[in-house]
């Protein structure tokens, strides 16, 4: 008689179990089909915004040439770069190009933006584009002002589609639009030229 009130606890605790173990197993699966369904999920990407990633104070630049020689070097008191279009705005740049035996030629702006790619670099507000006199090839002192240039370092050029004022010695050239080739002393006014030119030369 002992043995039927055994019997009787045995299976109640069996059917005690049973439910909890299936709460445990559904709660197992539901947290492995959580996991793999955010495993397949592709993570969102943050949103990016036009916000600095870094900041240069005092930017000083220098680059060489194939050689070793110092083609160019870039000032500016201040460089911000933003991820979102990849620009790179300069504050006060100077850029000062080098040519073996030729005098250095300077340009200077208010402001600079540089292409995605580093290879253009275009200056806006009171431009101005120097270069001492040469005695060797006889050109004079040069100056070119404008509001905007483009400049384009490793190829020695720069153009413009503003209004451009060049002094050179004595002479004056006013016009729209120009071309200039450092590297072969080439100076091209697009249109509306007006000059005022030096006799003696």
């Amino acid at each position: 008689m002992n043995d039927v009130p055994r019997a009787t606890t045995v299976g109640s605790t069996m059917g005690a179990l049973l439910p909890l173990t299936i709460m445990a197993v559904l709660a197992l699966m539901t947290l492995w089909l959580d996991r793999t369904v955010e495993s397949m999920t592709p993570a969102i990407a943050r949103p990016v915004t036009h916000e600095p990633d870094y900041i240069v104070e005092k930017l000083k630049l220098l680059r060489l040439s194939a050689e070793g020689e110092p083609r160019y070097r870039l000032n500016a008191a201040r460089m911000v770069h933003y991820p979102d279009d990849d620009s790179t705005h300069l504050t006060v740049p100077q850029l000062v190009q080098s040519q073996p035996g030729k005098p250095e030629t300077r340009a200077q702006a208010q402001r600079g933006l540089v292409s995605a790619d580093g290879r253009e670099i275009r200056l806006y507000d009171q431009v101005e584009l120097s270069r001492p006199a040469a005695p060797g090839d006889g050109s004079g002192k040069l100056s070119v002002r404008t509001s905007y240039l483009r400049v384009i370092p490793d190829d020695d050029k720069a153009d413009t589609n503003a209004p451009v004022v060049i002094e050179q010695d004595a002479s004056t050239l006013a016009g729209t639009g120009m071309r200039f080739d450092n590297r072969y002393r080439r100076i091209e006014l697009l249109s509306s030229v007006r000059a005022t030119l030096d006799r003696k030369k």
